[in-house]
């Protein structure tokens, strides 16, 4: 969290000190966003079979000239990310569970992106960096195995990089808190100050915790990453 408020500092400050010498456009941008989490692991019959989870995505929005063709655009952004899981399952000896499962993780997120302008096209490049806030997953769903079994409630994401035994409550589930990876995008210029655009996100960072109470635990066995469809209009305020 301080290595990402002082990422964002720096760039705030930067932008602030080439201000004097070029135009700078800044404005707001909100959209839908359709998550998911890749999975995986060593055993791959243990990887869910997880479904897009739609949500959101709002925050201030900063773009600054290079050239005539090339732009650096940034800002700061609520995102939420997310997945899911249907159970729809036969789990052996005749019995079945059916439900569903829903995680939600909202994150601060700072996107460093290029943006190539051919005409009113847009199309942009970059990582992105993110903290989480707050998360916490939803499930509802029935075991039958000779009569039904109802499990209902809500866990809280706590986001830790190394996990033991004594750090978690009943209701929580590890997770790491950092993310970060790779956006590609297209934009059209609907005007001088308004913009339509869609980005894939690629997260990159493992958010699988360590566990420190098992010597032979490998996060890299159970490799867990973001991934994202966000669709959403930019509007900038002036320059």
């Amino acid at each position: 969290m301080e290595k990402f408020i002082k990422l964002s500092l720096i760039l705030f400050i930067m932008i602030c000190a080439t201000q004097v010498k070029a135009q700078l456009s800044y404005g707001v941008k909100g959209g839908l966003n359709f998550t998911n989490f890749s999975f995986k692991f060593s055993k791959q019959a243990d990887e869910p079979d997880t479904q897009l989870k739609p949500g959101f995505h709002l925050g201030a929005v900063v773009s600054y000239p290079l050239t005539e063709m090339f732009n650096i655009e940034s800002g700061l952004m609520l995102f939420t990310k997310g997945f899911n899981y249907n159970h729809e399952d036969e789990i052996g000896a005749g019995a079945t569970v059916s439900g569903f499962d829903r995680s939600t993780i909202t994150y601060l997120v700072l996107p460093v992106h290029i943006t190539y302008n051919i005409n009113k096209i847009q199309l942009s490049t970059g990582p992105y960096f993110g903290t989480a806030l707050f998360g916490k997953r939803k499930f509802d769903y029935v075991i039958n195995d000779g009569g039904p079994d109802q499990n209902k409630g809500e866990e809280k994401y706590k986001f830790i990089s190394k996990v033991g035994p004594n750090d978690l409550k009943d209701n929580e589930i590890p997770i790491k808190g950092l993310d970060f990876g790779w956006d590609i995008g297209v934009g059209y210029m609907i005007s001088d100050i308004l913009k339509i655009n869609a980005e894939f996100g690629l997260g990159l960072s493992n958010l699988t915790p360590e566990e420190t109470d098992d010597p032979n635990f490998n996060p890299a066995d159970y490799k867990t990453n973001n991934r994202s469809i966000s669709v959403g209009v930019s509007y900038y305020f002036g320059e």
